[in-house]
């Protein structure tokens, strides 16, 4: 089913910036979250539009074996599932939005998945460790 999930990503890029391209999931969450005033400021900063892409679209994965459209796909909110995160462990929720089975990343994964995909951002951890120096 990942493979769904990367086709729906990879067919269909939004042009909120023309610098960083964006799932269409990204892209819904945008525009149900954020004023299209805020989006344009959003799309002038590119570390920001990583960051939500990484968060909103890349921060879970479909659990195997669902039949899904991408119109359940793009039903999936993961800032309603956002305490459901475990620190260290990944958990198996039911998303009622969608219908679908989502593996949530844990806490201390999506840290290090932010790390990866902008390697100038900084973690609460190390924001403290800076200030105490």
């Amino acid at each position: 089913m990942i493979g769904i999930t990367l086709s729906f990503y990879s067919n269909s890029q939004t042009e909120i910036s023309k610098n960083i391209p964006i799932s269409p999931l990204t892209e819904v969450m945008l525009r149900k979250y954020y004023s299209e005033e805020e989006i344009q400021k959003i799309a002038l900063v590119d570390d920001k539009l990583i960051l939500m892409e990484y968060l909103y679209s890349k921060s879970f994965e479909i659990v195997a074996g669902q039949n899904y459209s991408q119109e359940q796909f793009l039903k999936i909110d993961v800032l309603n599932l956002r305490l459901l995160r475990k620190l260290d462990e990944d958990v198996v929720v039911f998303d009622e939005a969608s219908g679908l089975n989502i593996l949530l990343y844990s806490l201390n994964h999506v840290e290090m998945g932010k790390k990866n995909v902008l390697p100038s951002y900084k973690t609460n951890e190390e924001y403290e460790n800076k200030l105490n120096d």
